[in-house]
């Protein structure tokens, strides 16, 4: 059955048409983009086309129809659901201690205090347990394990646990043959160089959180005494990138920065992290409820989208010159602006936000089993703990939420560039995950169509094939 795909949009004085089932974005002139939006209405307006000669009409048409006998702006789905129960990776992640020595303003986890036994470490017979249970029974048939270290405290601050972690994967390695990624994301509060070289050697990546020059990371990232933590992150931040005592892949850094309502700039953000040494750099929303002044709600989208606007602008204009180094910068699966333009580029089709709840949980030191991080201390998302297995009926609802059964998701232009929206937030703003923020689709929306207009403005330029060819030379976390 033939159907539209066919999003029509304006975006810094060009027209463009996003053909939403198979990917592809197509800069118009003004003739064919009047004829495509009287195809899409069901209508031909014939005045309309005065304005235009006769003859320049005539050919557009011709031109259009034959883009779309080709199957483009009008044809069948091509896309079948994938199965949302077989992966190729299984990830998880868990606090080495329930507790933080910073007191971040924004932090979804308040420091550990979501959990209900804060201040709670993780022992080493839990974690043999938690990853034989996943390794032997939740995630049998995968072959690849991800492990982060993000949730609810510094991970740190308890680092004789991410030895054990080492040393059990390695063990587990040798019995069943599967392997075991660690990322390690870090408040970078702690300076300490044999734990430098410890990540180093077992090829652990690093992430730093850094919101920005002083004024922008002294919003939000304080201490447990509210002060401050800029000059202290940036020294050890810049101990490690500067000390040539470690390898060139564990120098080169995450910059992990949290984006909040009141976010001043992300072009600023780029621009001093960049100067601080960082090569790859993850901006995402902040994750709270709406009635908090900072978050991301209906008052402050409107900035927000402003500042993802300069941030394009930026991107294109350093662009221009040569410089490919901000672009490289947030081309990424972490970053949020930067996976929109990995996926359009690339035409990948996303059907789930995430892996929360089916190939991914967080574990608690107790055992507890949640789908991501975010839901850790809300009752009602313990999937189970590792002693017991997990609740097969509550695991259920997290295969179900995909852009076919969540709302508006099915009928949305941007289902497959988007994914949904994140589950938690969902949670937070509606109280059901299968229901998506308004807010989060209103941007969404708007920053793929800037990404759209970005890359057609790096198409249009001489360095593209730089860019492309670095795209397909990274690989993505």
């Amino acid at each position: 059955m033939t159907k539209d795909h066919t999003h029509l949009f304006e975006a810094n004085s060009k027209k463009y048409a996003f053909d939403s089932e198979r990917l592809v974005a197509v800069s118009l002139d003004d003739i064919t983009y009047d004829l495509l939006t009287d195809l899409k209405n069901g209508q031909v307006n014939s005045s309309e086309y005065c304005k235009y000669e006769k003859a320049l009409v005539e050919e557009s048409n011709r031109s259009l129809q034959e883009v779309i006998k080709e199957g483009f702006f009008f044809g069948e789905d091509e896309d079948e659901m994938v199965d949302n129960r077989v992966y190729q990776k299984a990830y998880f992640s868990f606090p080495t201690v329930h507790r933080c020595n910073f007191k971040c303003r924004y932090c979804f986890a308040d420091a550990g205090r979501n959990f209900e036994q804060y201040g709670m470490a993780f022992q080493p017979e839990t974690l043999r347990k938690a990853m034989e249970y996943l390794y032997m029974d939740l995630f049998a048939d995968i072959e690849t394990f991800r492990l982060d270290f993000v949730s609810g405290g510094e991970p740190l601050l308890n680092f004789g646990i991410i030895q054990d972690c080492v040393q059990i994967g390695r063990d587990l390695y040798n019995e069943t043959g599967k392997k075991l990624e660690i990322w390690l994301c870090t408040n970078g509060s702690i300076n300490q160089k044999s734990y430098w070289e410890f990540l180093e050697k077992n090829r652990i990546s690093l992430g730093v959180s850094i919101d920005g020059d002083q004024s922008e990371h002294d919003k939000n990232r304080l201490d447990n005494n509210g002060n401050g933590t800029y000059q202290l992150v940036t020294k050890n931040i810049r101990y490690i990138i500067d000390n040539p005592d470690f390898n060139s892949n564990f120098r080169d850094l995450w910059g992990l920065s949290v984006i909040t309502g009141d976010t001043s700039s992300l072009v600023d953000i780029l621009k001093h992290n960049k100067e601080l040494g960082f090569n790859r750099m993850q901006m995402k929303f902040v994750r709270l409820h709406k009635d908090v002044p900072f978050s991301i709600n209906r008052q402050t989208i409107i900035h927000v989208k402003e500042m993802y606007h300069d941030l394009a602008e930026f991107l294109k204009s350093t662009y221009d010159t040569g410089d490919l180094s901000y672009l490289n910068m947030i081309v990424n699966e972490n970053d949020y602006f930067g996976k929109i333009l990995c996926r359009l580029i690339l035409r990948e089709k996303y059907h789930t936000r995430c892996f929360a709840g089916k190939c991914k949980v967080s574990i608690t030191a107790n055992g507890q089993l949640y789908p991501c991080d975010s839901f850790v201390g809300n009752s009602d998302y313990c999937l189970g703990d590792i002693y017991r297995g997990i609740d097969a009926e509550k695991r259920e609802k997290f295969y179900e939420t995909t852009i076919y059964t969540r709302e508006p998701c099915r009928n949305c232009w941007a289902k497959y560039v988007c994914g949904g929206d994140c589950l938690h937030n969902a949670y937070l703003v509606n109280g059901d995950i299968h229901m998506c923020d308004e807010t989060f689709c209103d941007f969404m929306h708007y920053a793929i169509e800037l990404g759209i207009d970005l890359i057609q403005h790096i198409s249009e330029g001489p360095y593209a094939q730089n860019f492309y060819r670095f795209l397909k030379l990274r690989s993505f976390m």
